[in-house]
């Protein structure tokens, strides 16, 4: 046996995985939506466990303060400004030389996810993605990718990560085959088509055909029993400014580390095909006072739920997870409007920008010169905000989700 071939040697005499789960990971494809903190640890854990196929998607540049808490990245990336999915590929690259991993440099939209989903989903192109990876940074975009999560039947690992605390969960929607939406959003299991956009938002429909899934042996389908999905959990995202952000609240290095750990376990039981392994609860940590706490999902499943109980995926169907991102012509300026508008408390926004640069408020707005070089933002009470300073859609579009969420 090759020097190469010895790398998993303590993971192959683990009961749970052995010589047969070993070859199932390097068959495997985990798709890891954002590249951050939590999506870094996840890419590096799976790429050295052996799983054979990743792609990372994520819109964002290298920042010096990403270094903290976000691993794969480096002192160099930060100089450059380089795409985080790019820079994390590189060095997955030096850490497992024969794993396909792919980058994709994009802001995962409901556009987007129309133009991606058949490519990811479409097993002559190689293999299907067996698991999808919450590795982002607000609730809009969560809630597109259980929409894809849905549609696809694909499982999905949910997980976030403020201050000292971090919550996770698994979601497994309807495991054999797609819901096929009629004129009320219900419908039988069958195959979705999925619209592939072109320039104008217009285009051919691609069809995703259900997926068979082996079991650990090779052979059939594999069935699991559904969790709720995201929306049974989370009926809406929280308004805009309400919630604490990484940039506002803090991160807890190690507090990243443990959720990303307990995350990347349950997406290799996905990938495994163990799936009746699976932990069906959400679990909270709070790392500085070393304690978890486990609450059963099972029950919070929504009969009425309109994605997983009536086939209506609001968020892919949407003209983006964050509703509208418009250059402002000859302003140097990016004005975002969130999908979900409505008054905002600004003195509390207003409290948690004042630490990170100079913040005003009034009754109308609040205006926060940040830490970012050259770049303001004002934010006014219906959650719609203009990014001084940028000129890029999706970089307003990170700004905005990192300073005033969602």
């Amino acid at each position: 046996m090759t020097a190469a071939g010895d790398r998993h040697a303590r993971q192959r005499i683990l009961p749970q995985i052995g010589d047969a789960g070993q070859e199932r990971l390097r068959a495997g494809h985990a798709v890891i939506v954002g590249v951050g903190a939590l999506g870094t640890h996840l890419a590096e854990t799976l790429c050295r466990a052996g799983v054979g196929r990743l792609t990372l998607i994520d819109r964002d540049v290298v920042e010096w303060s990403n270094l903290q808490r976000q691993t794969l990245l480096t002192e160099d990336d930060a100089r450059q400004g380089a795409p985080k999915a790019d820079a994390a590929a590189r060095a997955l690259g030096q850490i497992d030389a024969d794993a396909r991993v792919e980058p994709i440099v994009d802001d995962l939209t409901a556009d987007s996810a129309h133009r991606l989903t058949p490519w990811l989903f479409d097993q002559e192109r190689g293999a299907g993605a067996a698991v999808l990876l919450d590795g982002t940074d607000n609730f809009s975009t969560r809630f597109l990718l259980n929409d894809i999560a849905v549609a696809t039947g694909t499982p999905m690992v949910y997980a976030g990560v403020v201050g000292v605390t971090g919550l996770m969960t698994p979601i497994l929607p309807h495991p054999l085959s797609l819901r096929e939406r009629g004129p009320g959003g219900e419908g039988r299991h069958a195959s979705i088509s999925l619209r592939e956009r072109g320039p104008g938002g217009e285009g051919r429909h691609a069809s995703i055909s259900p997926r068979e899934r082996d079991d650990v042996s090779g052979g059939g389908d594999r069935a699991w029993a559904p969790t709720p999905c995201l929306r049974c959990l989370f009926e809406a995202p929280p308004a805009p400014g309400s919630a604490p952000t990484c940039e506002t609240a803090g991160v807890l290095g190690p507090a990243v580390s443990i959720i990303a750990g307990l995350q990347a376990v349950e997406a290799l039981k996905i990938l495994l095909g163990r799936f009746d392994a699976v932990t069906r609860a959400l679990i909270e940590v709070n790392a500085w006072l070393g304690t978890l706490r486990r609450i059963d999902t099972d029950r919070a499943r929504r009969p009425n739920c309109p994605c997983c109980a009536h086939g209506r995926f609001e968020h892919l169907d949407a003209a983006g997870p964050e509703g509208s991102a418009v250059t402002l012509c000859g302003a140097d300026a990016v004005q975002i409007t969130p999908a979900s508008t409505g008054p905002i408390d600004l003195r509390a926004l207003a409290g948690r920008l004042a630490p990170l640069g100079d913040a005003r408020v009034n009754e109308h707005l609040i205006r926060a010169r940040l830490t970012e070089p050259g770049v303001e933002i004002t934010v006014f009470t219906t959650g719609r905000a203009i990014i001084h300073g940028v000129t890029d859609p999706a970089r307003a579009r990170a700004l905005y989700a990192r300073y005033v969420g969602t």
